[in-house]
């Protein structure tokens, strides 16, 4: 689960889930059978835990990115987007651009 964070920044909260990408995918390197996902934000409410500007799918996908970069085998399986109820086609439209590199017509 990468939001609920209360990180006041993009970019604070992009090297928040960078790391959690990262070293959660990591720490499970010995266990081959064990697959980590990671919860990205597309519910619209806001407030203290959840900021506005802040906690986006973009920038969660951008830290998973950065998380990831550079790294070969272990856990990690992919992103799953919280809520289906509350996603949008533009946040589908954003996951096709940023996470699989997509353009959508």
């Amino acid at each position: 689960m990468a939001y609920d964070s209360a990180l006041p920044t993009p970019g604070l909260y992009r090297r928040f889930v960078s790391y959690a990408a990262s070293s959660v995918s990591g720490s499970f390197l010995r266990s081959p059978r064990t697959r980590v996902l990671v919860g990205i934000p597309t519910y619209e409410e806001h407030g203290l835990m959840h900021r506005k500007g802040v906690e986006t799918p973009e920038n969660a996908l951008a830290g998973v990115v950065a998380g990831l970069r550079g790294r070969t085998g272990g856990t990690f399986e992919g992103v799953a987007l919280y809520a289906e109820w509350t996603t949008d086609p533009e946040d589908w439209e954003m996951y096709e651009r940023v996470w699989r590199g997509h353009t959508v017509p």
